[in-house]
Formats: C-alpha cells, sequence, structure tokens
C-alpha cells in the first residue's frame, strides 16, 4: 500500500528502527527515516504521519540514513554535505569548520526519541556522502561519497559514551583513539556505569592525546601489536608527571580481551619512566 501520507521530495534513502515495538505486541508502531536531499523525514506510527527533522546548522542535502543498534549504542546516522557555518570578504573567508561532518548523528533511547542531530566522525573531506552502511558484527561504518570513493570509521560505538563496552580492533584495524573517550560510560539518562576496554584482532591499538583525569583513573598511553608494545606519543609526555601513573595490562588472545582500565594503585615515577625507556610492558593480573 502506498504511504499517502508521505508527501515530501523522492527518497534516497530509507531505514528501520531496529528497535521499534513489536508488529505483533503494538501494531502500527514501526518506526523508520526518510532522506531525500533536501530534508530529513521520521515516522513511529509506521507512516501514518511524518515528521521533519531538524539539521545540524551548515548540514545540507540529507542523502543516506542509517541505524546503529549494537554495544548500548542506538543512534540515527545521517549522510549529507556541508556548508560553511561563517563567511567573510577574507581570502578563505568561507571555510568548512574542523568540527563539521558530512555525518550527523542522533541518539536514540529505544522509545522512538531522538536527541538533536550533531555532528559525527570529523575528518571526513567536505564531500557530498550519498550512502552509509553499519556492519554490526565488526562495528565498521563506511561512506560511499560522490567524486571521493569510499571512506570507513572503525570502532564506531566506542565513540558513543554510552556504549557498553569499549571495543578495538573487530575488524583486524589499526585504531587510534583519543584519551578522552576512554571514560566510564554515560547513560541517555546521565547515569555513570564502568565498561571495560577490549582490545581484538590482529591490528594495532594507540592511545594518545592528553587529558586532565583523575589521579584514580589516569592511565598511560600505549601501543598494542601482536603481543608487543610500543611507545605512543603521548606516553613519555604524560610519564613525566609525578601524578601520572602507567598502568599496563598485557594484551589478550581476542578471546580474552585487555583487562578493564579501572583504578589501580599509582606506580613509582621512576617504574613508570623505565617502561617509557624500555617500551616494554609489566606483566599484567588475569583479566
Amino acid at each position: 500500500m502506498q504511504l499517502t501520507n508521505y508527501s515530501a521530495a523522492s527518497p534516497t534513502s530509507m531505514v528501520f528502527d531496529p528497535t521499534s515495538p513489536s508488529a505483533q505486541s503494538s501494531p502500527g508502531q514501526i518506526r523508520f527515516y526518510v532522506a531525500n536531499s533536501i530534508d530529513l523525514w521520521g515516522t513511529q506510527n509506521q507512516g501514518a504521519s511524518f515528521t521533519r527533522l531538524a539539521l545540524p546548522d551548515g548540514f545540507v542535502r540529507p542523502t543516506a540514513v542509517e541505524f546503529i543498534s549494537n554495544n548500548g549504542v542506538n543512534a540515527l546516522l545521517v549522510g549529507g554535505l556541508l556548508t560553511p557555518l561563517t563567511c567573510d570578504s577574507s581570502p578563505n573567508g568561507c571555510v568548512i569548520s574542523s568540527t563539521q561532518s558530512p555525518i550527523a548523528v542522533a541518539d536514540s533511547d529505544g522509545k522512538g526519541n531522538l536527541s538533536l542531530l550533531r555532528y559525527f566522525g570529523q575528518g571526513l573531506p567536505n564531500v557530498w556522502v550519498a550512502q552509509l552502511v553499519y556492519y554490526p558484527a565488526v562495528d565498521v561504518l563506511v561512506a560511499g561519497t560522490v567524486g571521493r570513493s569510499v571512506w570507513a570509521l572503525y570502532d564506531v560505538t566506542s565513540h558513543f559514551p554510552q556504549a557498553t563496552a569499549l571495543q578495538f580492533g573487530l575488524a583486524n584495524n589499526d585504531s587510534q583513539p583519543d584519551a578522552s573517550f576512554l571514560t566510564n560510560g554515560t547513560n541517555l539518562n546521565g547515569t555513570t556505569f564502568s565498561r571495560p576496554l577490549n582490545k581484538y584482532g590482529t591490528g594495532t591499538l594507540t592511545i594518545g592525546g592528553t587529558l586532565p583525569i583523575p589521579a584514580a583513573r589516569q592511565f598511560s598511553a600505549v601501543c598494542c601489536s601482536s603481543g608487543r608494545v610500543a611507545r605512543a606519543a603521548a606516553l613519555s609526555a604524560m610519564s613525566r608527571s609525578a601524578a601520572t601513573p602507567a598502568i599496563c595490562c598485557a594484551i589478550r588472545a581476542p578471546t580474552r580481551p585487555w583487562c578493564s582500565i579501572a583504578p589501580t594503585p599509582t606506580p613509582s615515577t621512576a617504574r613508570s619512566r623505565a617502561l617509557v625507556r624500555s617500551g616494554k610492558m609489566a606483566p599484567a593480573r588475569p583479566c
């Protein structure tokens, strides 16, 4: 049957919300989203009515939609194109901000309520994202663009504070998360929870960046690959501080992932510096 209550432009992409109520237990409440390269629309009642969803400032041509429901994350993703947030008459006065991205995301509470869309996946070129596909088994999002090939974002759900676990390398990929992502989890209602950091596969995990972390939660930045540990650029700088402990946890096989990052007694500064000089890692207690 034709959904006559949708009267906007021709759809370019549609996706169901897999957290919708069962069609048997709650008939007529299936949720899905429609992009048409002009606007983004959503329905919470199986197409009986549609609501236009607000896009972030500077985000235009919403063309692709995808939905993530994995690792504690439920989120709608939208692919489109960018326009500058500000312009002036100076040379290069109209530029795309580094905070912008041609992919936007909105968190879903599992009941059809979405947060405001925000930019997601900074670092992509300003190119029209025409297709998005998420593969939950390896936690990878691929974006098909117009004129700039295909781009992949690995370890996708680990970029969300509500992710149940921080997981890296499921696609045997190298990972370079900033330390700011490696925190306890926070549910959409604001409650916090502990979560593990799991390293999988044959790729390299490099933790970089600097972040003022409470003493009980500080950790070292290490690079792990095939059981070996090399120094990350941030490790030396972090370990110079007597207040910064170096918590090292041996890499595990895929079936026995890393120990979770948890409060631990602060080792001596000398020991932290010795780890930096040697590039070796102290034996870890079993997870």
